[in-house]
């Protein structure tokens, strides 16, 4: 069984989903702030789409990825790990698919970005795309001055809105944003990066409604349907 040199991360310890018939591919589900994998595991609203995922043969792994930690180093060292682990243990496609939620969906993107895992498509659900808005209010967003121990500079190095557009050249994403999202504002995050990127990649918005969360982002088919459709 393969091992791993960070404390709490092996494939005895992380919550996966593995499927009745295996297709080889491994979709990561990576949670938003204040949230964890075991939690988005088990979330009403999001197991449609672990199910459809399952039913189709992909095995989903649910990690912590340091918990509240902004995508910063901890984060990444760990994602990386998760995914050595998972490749190794189930024979998986080291080609992997991230479903990446809030602040989960902008550590996907810094994952791509520093090229972290392969990574052959996202699906976003209102990500965290810019992380200097939320900076900018220490008091409101302690967890992300503690992620970086305060150091704007290592923040803006793993901030999304600051990579090169190119940095994420050739990995498909989708994302889900409502024009009523007070928490994540789609037109800080969703559309402020996506003309970013420009022609960069292949990307795509499913217009959804209500607050942050709501279970219009949690796309059970569209969700499938994107990770099919980018063999």
């Amino acid at each position: 069984m393969p091992s791993s040199s960070l404390p709490g991360v092996s494939t005895d310890t992380l919550v996966i989903r593995t499927p009745d018939k295996p297709n080889g591919k491994l979709v990561i589900a990576l949670h938003g702030h204040e949230s964890s994998g075991a939690e988005i595991a088990q979330t009403a609203s999001m197991i449609p789409s672990w199910d459809a995922l399952g039913a189709a043969g992909f095995t989903v792994v649910f990690p912590d990825l340091g918990g509240n930690a902004w995508a910063n180093d901890t984060a990444l060292a760990e994602l990386a790990e998760v995914h050595r682990l998972m490749v190794e243990k189930f024979e998986l496609d080291p080609q992997a698919y991230c479903y990446g939620i809030s602040m989960g969906g902008g550590t996907t993107l810094t994952a791509i970005a520093k090229k972290v895992i392969p990574i052959r498509a996202a699906y976003l659900a209102h990500p965290s795309c810019d992380m200097r808005p939320r900076w900018a209010h220490p008091t409101r967003f302690p967890t992300m001055q503690k992620a970086y121990a305060g150091v704007e500079a290592d923040m803006l190095d793993h901030n999304p809105m600051s990579q090169s557009a190119s940095a994420f050249a050739g990995v498909p994403l989708l994302f889900t944003a409502s024009a009523d999202d007070t928490t994540t504002p789609r037109a800080v995050h969703t559309d402020a990066f996506r003309s970013l990127l420009g022609s960069v990649t292949a990307h795509e918005v499913i217009d959804v409604t209500g607050e942050h969360m709501d279970p219009s982002h949690f796309r059970a088919q569209d969700a499938l349907e994107f990770f099919v459709g980018h063999p």
